[in-house]
């Protein structure tokens, strides 16, 4: 959750992210696809607490295919987060549909 971005992301939230409309604070996604509800409880999801708090700077907008997407930085815990969770859940299918993670700048 990123409390501090919400007054800054909400205008463009309520127009353009379905999750806003379900009450779904401002955060920062790491992994997509999400887990399924079942997996809520997975105890592995306490391994994740290591990598928090963790701080990051919303640095910029891009316009991606699909939408628009603010860039955090520095991102290296979150490509910690995301590998940790590939890790844990290999069920899970590969990150973004097993789109590549585009190098940081």
């Amino acid at each position: 959750m990123t409390p501090e971005a919400e007054p800054l992301v909400d205008p463009w939230r309520a127009q353009h992210d379905p999750a806003a409309r379900f009450g779904i604070p401002a955060h920062v996604t790491v992994y997509t696809p999400f887990l399924p509800p079942e997996g809520w409880q997975d105890p592995a999801l306490a391994l994740l607490e290591r990598f928090l708090p963790t701080e990051v700077t919303l640095a910029r907008l891009e316009n991606r295919p699909g939408g628009l997407v603010i860039l955090a930085e520095p991102d290296d815990d979150l490509r910690a987060i995301t590998e940790a969770v590939s890790s844990s859940w290999p069920a899970l299918p590969p990150h973004k549909g097993n789109r590549l993670i585009l190098p940081t700048t």
